[in-house]
């Protein structure tokens, strides 16, 4: 293909969508969502570097790359990148959402850093989500819109990004839904409200006069075993709390 820049060293068809390609090149991996038409280099971070193997890992929803020199990557939008098309604004799959619970300890991340060390990969975002979106060109401006419902379709929360590019975009949901504060409360960027209980979770993407809708399942965190009623109670008190703080 005309688009694509230096020979190839390795392909792999998506093992569910056979539109979706992905090549690896000496200057990179670029992806086809046309069954090799059409091809766009990917980047998101990944470098311009001989791209030597691939493999699929659909359980996870994720494709692995092997380069040469510059470590392995894993990049898990395979459910995102199997539903591009070219509407104005596509909302696109999202793997299931952990409602973490407990201490959290991101890994050390260390790389280059001398010889015998080893390099952990980021874990995925912790206590949020991000959901990705497909936008055919930025036009409308720089700013999209998330509102989330509940099984009720109940809107609970509004999340919004300032920054969107034509391409794939995200917007961050941070498993929560809205709640009272009083006046003049400290918020942190890490700060949430009223954490979800786990289930499904309608998510409406705004861009201009375009709109577009995805699910989002979130799951209780796997790591401990918890009384469900519980998390009910807890939630049903921090629901009533914030009814008197809103009086």
């Amino acid at each position: 293909a005309s688009q694509v820049k230096g020979y190839a060293l390795s392909v792999m068809p998506d093992t569910k969508e056979p539109k979706l390609v992905f090549l690896g090149t000496e200057n990179g991996l670029w992806i086809s969502i046309d069954e090799g038409k059409n091809w766009e280099q990917f980047k998101n971070g990944f470098p311009s570097v001989s791209t030597m193997d691939m493999a699929v890992q659909q359980r996870e929803s994720a494709l692995i790359v092997g380069t040469f020199g510059r470590a392995i990557w894993v990049l898990d939008d395979l459910l995102s990148l199997g539903e591009l098309d070219q509407q104005p604004l596509t909302a696109l799959p999202v793997n299931d959402a952990v409602q973490v619970k407990g201490l959290f300890i991101n890994p050390p991340g260390n790389i280059w850093t001398g010889f015998y060390t080893t390099f952990e990969g980021a874990n995925k975002p912790f206590q949020k989500v991000e959901i990705p979106f497909f936008i055919k060109d930025n036009k409308a401006g720089d700013k999209a819109m998330a509102e989330v419902y509940n099984a009720e379709n109940q809107l609970i929360q509004t999340v919004s990004t300032d920054s969107v590019v034509a391409g794939l975009n995200y917007i961050t949901w941070k498993l929560d839904e809205q709640m009272a504060r009083l006046p003049g409360a400290w918020v942190g960027e890490d700060s949430r409200d009223i954490p979800v209980l786990p289930g499904n979770y309608k998510i409406v993407i705004k861009y201009g006069d375009a709109s577009s809708e995805t699910m989002v399942k979130v799951i209780p965190d796997p790591r401990f075993e918890y009384d469900e009623e519980v998390d009910n109670a807890v939630y049903t008190l921090s629901k009533r709390l914030n009814m008197s703080t809103e009086k």
